[in-house]
């Protein structure tokens, strides 16, 4: 989660802050849904936990394009996902169903004079947003000159070109049979090694060490140790002083009294998150990779 959905979330649940506080007066994808083997590539993939030790694995084993084209194509289906009404056909079931007709460049029929916004099924996805998305997989992966090329038949390519020129009624299937491959190497040689590594058996650790998460109030969050303000000086801003998310961070007095504030509200966890990560980011500026590692879990 981004430090700007965080805030967003701390504005939305606690909007008269700024004007209220007496001490501011005067201011998902899915490969296969439902997977119960907890050592299976779809399991690991899912969880961004479990699939940041995979690619971290697959990185210093020097075999990392399948892991991230199979990311990129769980982010693709995500965006397509959003409207779960507008794609209910297989891949197969399609490819059956178009094999006969001849498309143009835009998706249509040769015959059709049809704009190609009126074939777009959707209103709840942006076709100009999933087309990019699905573009910018074919130049990293698809291609013969892709730089990060996935292994996969000449015909595999080609079928997943033309579907990809059909977007407009392939959806978020265009890549399904170009993933077929890479989940089989995943499966035969890459899996095996990960859950027999020291990354699979570190990454069991940790996991462990979070099944009993500490309440919110047995968490400890160092305050900022600067003062951009001081006691005194919270009078002299004007009514409509709007403070922005990096000064409550960054300044100690604004940080406590925001604080306050939300733990009244029983929401003080966006705050206390934002700003354990800006110390795991300080931390991680200055090299000190094994206390950045500890603070994360």
């Amino acid at each position: 989660m981004s430090k700007e959905i965080l805030w967003k979330s701390i504005k939305a649940r606690t909007p008269s802050f700024q004007a209220k506080s007496p001490s501011f007066q005067g201011k998902s994808f899915s490969f296969n849904a439902g997977v119960k083997n907890k050592e299976s590539v779809e399991y690991i993939i899912e969880s961004p936990i479990r699939c940041g030790f995979l690619v971290a694995f697959c990185k210093h084993e020097y075999n990392l394009e399948n892991m991230n084209f199979l990311i990129a194509v769980m982010r693709f289906k995500d965006i397509l996902k959003m409207d779960g009404n507008a794609w209910t056909k297989s891949w197969r079931q399609l490819d059956e169903e178009l094999q006969d007709r001849v498309f143009n460049i835009d998706g249509h029929d040769d015959d059709s004079e049809a704009e190609v916004s009126t074939s777009w099924p959707s209103t709840k996805v942006n076709r100009k947003a999933a087309v990019e998305t699905m573009q910018k997989i074919i130049d990293e992966y698809i291609y013969d000159d892709a730089p990060y090329e996935i292994c996969c038949s000449k015909q595999i390519q080609a079928n997943t070109l033309r579907r990809a020129n059909l977007i407009d009624f392939y959806g978020p299937e265009v890549f399904n049979e170009a993933t077929v491959d890479p989940i089989k190497t995943m499966k035969k040689d890459i899996l095996p090694r990960f859950l027999s590594s020291v990354d699979f058996a570190h990454m069991k650790e940790r996991l462990e060490s979070c099944a009993t998460l500490p309440s919110p109030s047995e968490l400890t969050v160092p305050k900022p140790n600067k003062k951009c303000i001081d006691n005194a000086s919270l009078e002299s801003f004007p009514p409509n002083r709007k403070f922005e998310l990096n000064e409550f961070l960054e300044c100690e007095i604004l940080y406590g009294e925001f604080m306050r504030y939300l733990f009244k509200c029983v929401c003080s966890e966006n705050l206390s998150c934002l700003r354990m990560i800006n110390i795991f980011e300080e931390l991680m500026s200055q090299d000190h990779l094994e206390e950045a590692e500890e603070l994360a879990w």
